[in-house]
């Protein structure tokens, strides 16, 4: 049996982890104590202990390269070359990382990395480590705040809030996506006019993200910008005293995250020249400045702020999709004139956008009349309870995507 004390969890300084380890009827057997880089699966230093008692305890320490990485630990109980036993469990390495001191000592912290996704969690403390590779959100109740590296992305204090974060991927990221549209006919059209694909791409991923992230989503929309990169917003409502929001929260960047290095490595591990590289990962997904409309009071009690906000950021959703139709038609309407797609082809993608933002726009709307019945119901009946429940059990359909194509 392997017993580890105190697992590497993240290091922010150029130094390898080390912890005891406890090793149990494994005598005359070898320890092998081994670390990966989890990007390139390269054997970064490794290191072997004779296991000459039946209860050993050994002090082991972790090889680290000279610049950040994620990082695989491992222990082997070997039995001459044969592995009878393996520990493994990743930690987040950034040495040159600069240091955040909190307020107090009563913060968590969760480092989600880009590369995978990894998460991880530190309690109760006052300091937090920033870092490129890192998205870094720091919680307690009535607070919460999202750094990605040392950019501070949101900042708020409250009873709860309407967020809208910002993702800028990049298109190379965005083309890949083009294998999450679920349509066989709009598949087809990307086949021949390989310039959709990013667009679409896009389009697709988002859809897949908030069909797997519906939970609290009040409306998520993806536009094109001029210099090579995709802007992803998501709306969501968060209780800034909840763990179920604050985890869900998590749950949208890490997953974001997650999909993003998913598909570079994917890339590079299929030959596509795209270096499979931590900085290319880092400079292929990042947080830009998101809003936050804090709600310091319950539903009930502040009927004609709380419609306002929530009305805020779904008419700004709307826009977005009117606008992404707009452009994206256009572009398709001089595919046709060019002879590059029929116009037959050109309705199925028309047909395949409409069906997404039509259902978008339809539960923007049932969002802001939920809004509406919540207070009203709250307020003639007095209750003391917030009313978020309401609003939140009926926004049941994903709320769909734009892309604006900008030529």
């Amino acid at each position: 049996m392997i017993l580890v004390e105190k697992p590497p969890n993240i290091l922010p300084a150029p130094a390898c982890p080390a912890t005891r380890v406890r090793i149990i009827n494994r005598l005359d057997k070898t320890l092998r104590v081994a670390s990966y880089d989890m990007l390139t699966n390269v054997l970064v230093g490794e290191t072997t202990y004779n296991i000459d008692s039946d209860d050993k305890t050994l002090l082991v320490y972790w090889a680290t390269p000279e610049s950040r990485s994620l990082m695989l630990a491992v222990l082997e109980v070997l039995d001459g070359t044969t592995v009878i036993e393996r520990w493994a469990q990743p930690f987040i390495y950034i040495p040159n990382a600069s240091v955040l001191n909190l307020p107090s000592s009563d913060y968590d912290v969760v480092y989600i990395s880009k590369v995978g996704g990894v998460t991880k969690f530190i309690s109760n403390t006052s300091t937090a480590f920033l870092d490129p590779m890192c998205i870094v959100v720091i919680r307690k109740k009535g607070y919460l705040a999202i750094y990605d590296g040392s950019t501070k992305i949101v900042e708020v204090s409250g009873k709860s809030a309407f967020f809208e974060l910002a993702f800028q991927v990049s298109r190379d990221v965005a083309r890949a996506f083009a294998n999450y549209v679920d349509n066989d006919n709009v598949i087809s059209v990307v086949y021949k006019e390989y310039t959709l694909a990013e667009y679409l791409g896009a389009l697709a991923y988002v859809k897949q993200l908030v069909n797997s992230l519906r939970f609290t989503n009040v409306g998520t929309t993806v536009y094109d910008v001029e210099d090579g990169y995709f802007i992803v917003k998501c709306r969501f409502y968060a209780d800034l005293y909840s763990q179920i929001d604050w985890h869900r929260i998590l749950a949208v960047i890490a997953g974001i995250a997650g999909v993003v290095a998913g598909v570079l490595l994917a890339l590079a591990s299929g030959g596509v020249s795209l270096p499979a590289s931590y900085s290319i990962i880092i400079a292929s997904i990042s947080m830009i400045s998101g809003t936050a409309l804090v709600m310091t009071t319950l539903l009930h009690e502040s009927p004609s702020d709380v419609v306002k906000r929530a009305e805020e950021l779904t008419l700004r959703a709307i826009e977005e999709i009117n606008k992404y139709k707009s452009d994206l038609y256009s572009y398709l309407d001089t595919l046709v004139a060019q002879g590059r797609i029929t116009a037959d082809e050109a309705n199925t993608v028309k047909s395949y956008v409409e069906s997404i933002t039509s259902t978008a726009e339809e539960s923007i709307k049932e969002l802001n009349e939920l809004v509406k019945k919540a207070y009203k119901e709250g307020y003639n009946k007095a209750k003391a309870e917030q009313l978020k429940w309401i609003v939140l059990s009926g926004v049941g359909g994903f709320i769909g995507g734009l892309v604006c194509r900008k030529d």
